[in-house]
């Protein structure tokens, strides 16, 4: 009998101090976050003169949430390769417009589009648009979408801010980013346009199939493509390749995306081909992933480059860095190649 009090007595005890444990517990979770939230408020610089776009750049999609940090709530998301409108930066967090209204999403998962600075440069002239599919116009860099132009079209250039390019369009003024215009007959007024990346004749040009090859295995195995503007080395093929051609002299500027790497090459000559047989310093996009999600595979959603033995080399994205694999591990797209 004073045996099973005794034992009664000793699991109230427990019972009690594991009570007590679990409110300190949620007090100090509490209290960190509590915490966090007065570090971002300490440190905030919003609504500062901080207009300009991004992309997103998380894989699993992005939360949007009504204050800055994690203790607010989420009311809404944003896929990858969404364009945000920032607009203000408290902490690490971006106060954004969203449906109509003001927001907040995680620095980390933004890829800026730019400066802070908005000043419009003197740029004019023709261009092409270089896509697959379509391009989106939009009011202002990073604004609203007003219509799209498809593969081929022929665009007025009028002015240039920061990467965007403003155009005539429908009678109005417009803006595409500049990434999928090939600019050619351009008339720029002299000391105003400091960006003269996006013509082709200025960097860039023919390199040897070897140099090519060189340049892409010497970052076999390495992680140095694993910022947040690719995932973390998710989505870095298109940086992989772009940044191994630019090496070897072959374009001018690093791509982010698949799309822009091929309009590129294009543009500086070089062909679609047919193969087998494959050359070394062949650049491959395969049709890895349905993007559009209507169940097919859709093209050009990886790229990547072939070696002297056969095998194409590429970002891989399981182990987040570039190795060797069969060239036929996926549908192949397309295979572009010197002229």
């Amino acid at each position: 009998m004073f045996t099973k009090n005794k034992l009664k007595i000793s699991n109230s005890i427990w019972v009690i101090f594991l009570f007590f444990v679990l409110i300190i517990a949620t007090q100090a979770a509490a209290s960190d976050i509590q915490n966090v939230g007065g570090a971002i408020s300490s440190d905030s610089i919003s609504d500062q003169n901080l207009a300009k776009g991004g992309l997103v750049y998380n894989c699993g999609g992005l939360n949007v949430r009504s204050g800055p940090g994690t203790d607010n709530s989420i009311i809404g998301g944003l896929t990858p390769g969404a364009g945000v409108s920032i607009i203000g930066k408290e902490g690490k967090w971006y106060k954004i417009k969203y449906n109509g209204s003001t927001a907040y999403v995680h620095g980390d998962y933004i890829n800026t589009a730019g400066s802070s600075s908005t000043k419009e440069e003197s740029a004019s002239g023709s261009g092409t648009v270089q896509v697959s599919t379509y391009l989106n116009v939009r009011t202002g860099p990073w604004g609203d979408i007003v219509g799209k132009l498809y593969g081929g079209a022929n665009v007025e250039i009028t002015g240039k801010t920061g990467d965007w390019y403003k155009i005539k369009y429908n009678g109005s003024t417009a803006y595409v980013h500049s990434d999928y215009i090939n600019k050619g007959g351009s008339s720029r007024t002299a000391g105003n346009d400091n960006s003269s990346s996006n013509d082709n004749s200025s960097s860039g040009g023919s390199a040897s199939a070897s140099k090519i090859v060189s340049c892409a295995e010497r970052y076999i195995g390495s992680t140095r493509f694993r910022g947040p503007e690719v995932d973390y080395g998710n989505l870095a093929c298109a940086q992989f390749v772009s940044t191994a051609l630019k090496d070897a002299g072959a374009v001018s500027r690093v791509q982010l995306g698949v799309v822009g790497v091929v309009a590129d090459l294009k543009s500086r000559g070089w062909k679609e081909v047919s193969a087998p047989p494959f050359k070394p310093g062949d650049v491959v996009t395969w049709k890895t992933y349905d993007r559009s999600g209507d169940g097919v595979k859709d093209n050009d959603t990886h790229i990547g480059i072939m070696g002297n033995d056969g095998q194409a080399i590429s970002n891989s994205s399981s182990q987040k860095m570039p190795r060797r694999h069969s060239v036929y591990y996926c549908p192949i797209c397309r295979v572009l190649r010197q002229a």
